[in-house]
């Protein structure tokens, strides 16, 4: 096993860190949207959004440009 320098520590420690906090922001952003059902439904919802929008300024350009 080989000795790590002070510096090398503090290093080690700074990348866990980040990892750390980031984990556990996801984690509770999974919960708060519902876990993968909330997930599933806002990409669903998200999907269904731009359809509309896609079918509403389509047809607003059909009509402006006929």
């Amino acid at each position: 096993m080989i000795e790590l320098k002070e510096d090398e520590v503090q290093t080690v420690s700074g990348a866990v860190l980040p990892a750390l906090a980031l984990g556990l922001v996801g984690a509770y952003m999974y919960d708060a949207m519902g876990g993968k059902e909330g997930i599933d439904r806002y990409f669903r919802n998200s999907w269904d959004s731009a359809k509309s929008s896609i079918n509403y300024w389509s047809g607003r350009a059909r009509k402006a440009f006929a």
